[in-house]
């Protein structure tokens, strides 16, 4: 429990509200407030710090000793009855984002082999073919609602490819994935009747993947879950079929949302400034570097939860032992101190691009090679097959309310002479 006497009385936490509002739409004004007047500060809302300064960000980074990752996927002791109801049998799971050394290290081991560059490399063709399909069916239409029918199905068919999940399951893999990431970090905006069904949808995810961890067990295929019920390292304990079905669920999560938060915020930024458009549209060796200015401009990651295993001193704040910090990336990624220029959208911003869309540390995001693949690909073929590709006026650029990921409800486009 955090010490309430080491809390300001009158802090910025009291005004932050990053699932709603004008915080939900465009934080970035209010992230320079705070790492001008207080960049380490504590939101009675959420019963945690957020750190907002890059140089802090990295400080807890790359001390996970005495930052501890285990309550990364947070737990809600207090629960209405029908929630409670809803979730029994269900287990609060043990993923990498959310385990420490060893065990953290054990199962980051295993993992590695599966997204090296050369394995992930490999599978450009196969992203370009689902990418092309997904095109094929809206281009005669001129109008998309590009998350609904590309953003999102591009890395939730590639992940459960990989995974091993048949295509016939993947409408229920992105319902459960939705429950999984509401439940855990939009708490604050849901109505009790959506917390129940979003309990009954990981209930429903856990029961599913243990069946398919089971059937990989006694019929292994060329997939992501057979490889690893037969990874072994000298050394290194192999992972067990229920540490397999703790890990995939949050792995087919982290394995399409982020990507397609990614794909989404970075095309917008792109069709709002047409002369990089026109530049992408071009020159496809622009395109890397427009994907690494997307995600330092508009991380599709807002940031990630920390835990202090011992009272420490931070941005100038008194940190409690036992209390949670939330690391804001996307502030970080626009901290003067290290960007120039850090709240325009420059892809030629070359070597001054040391974003943290992707973690630090031992928490490196092990997809990262992956979404920067798919992001790719996405931009490369939209620009390429969808002539006069621009942003539909008649929206309104809608944000998911949740605190780790930031993305669009929707972004709808339209192309053509």
């Amino acid at each position: 429990m955090t010490d309430s006497t080491a809390i300001p009385t009158a802090n910025l936490g009291e005004q932050f509200m990053p699932v709603a509002g004008e915080h939900l739409q465009d934080p970035y004004p209010f992230f320079q407030r705070a790492r001008r007047e207080q960049p380490v500060f504590f939101s009675p809302v959420f019963h945690m710090w957020f750190v907002t300064r890059y140089d802090d960000v990295m400080t807890v980074l790359m001390d996970p000793r005495t930052y501890s990752s285990r309550d990364t996927i947070p737990t809600h002791p207090e629960m209405a009855p029908e929630v409670r109801e809803a979730l029994a049998g269900y287990r609060n799971p043990k993923h990498l984002i959310n385990a420490d050394p060893p065990d953290h290290t054990r199962m980051r081991s295993l993992m590695n082999h599966a997204f090296t560059p050369r394995r992930v490399g490999a599978l450009e063709p196969t992203v370009r073919d689902i990418a092309n399909g997904l095109v094929d069916v809206f281009i005669d239409r001129g109008r998309v609602d590009l998350m609904d029918e590309f953003g999102y199905p591009l890395p939730l068919t590639v992940i459960l490819r990989m995974i091993g999940v048949p295509p016939e399951d993947m409408g229920s893999c992105r319902r459960w994935s939705n429950s999984i990431n509401e439940w855990a970090w939009g708490q604050q905006v849901l109505p009790v009747e959506r917390l129940a069904a979003c309990a009954r949808g990981m209930v429903e995810f856990m029961h599913y993947t243990e069946a398919l961890v089971e059937r990989r067990r006694s019929d292994p295929q060329d997939d992501l879950i057979s490889h690893l019920l037969a990874a072994r390292e000298d050394g290194v304990e192999p992972l067990s079929p229920e540490a397999l079905v703790d890990i995939i669920p949050g792995l087919i999560l982290a394995g399409h949302e982020t990507t397609a938060n990614l794909i989404g915020n970075t095309i917008l930024l792109l069709l709002s400034h047409p002369e990089q458009w026109e530049e992408v549209r071009a020159d496809p060796a622009t395109v890397e570097r427009a994907v690494e200015e997307g995600l330092r401009m508009d991380a599709s990651v807002t940031g990630m939860p920390r835990t202090a295993t011992r009272d420490v001193e931070l941005g100038g704040a008194q940190i409690p032992a036992g209390s949670m910090l939330f690391l804001l990336y996307g502030s970080a990624n626009h901290d003067d101190a290290h960007f120039r220029h850090p709240e325009s959208f420059d892809i030629d911003r070359g070597k001054d691009s040391s974003h943290l869309a992707f973690g630090r540390g031992i928490h490196y995001c092990i997809g990262a090679p992956l979404g920067r693949l798919e992001a790719r690909v996405a931009i490369e073929l939209l620009a390429g097959r969808l002539p006069g590709l621009r942003l539909d006026p008649e929206q309104d650029f809608v944000r998911k309310p949740n605190l780790l990921f930031r993305g669009l409800a929707r972004l709808l486009v339209t192309w053509g002479a």
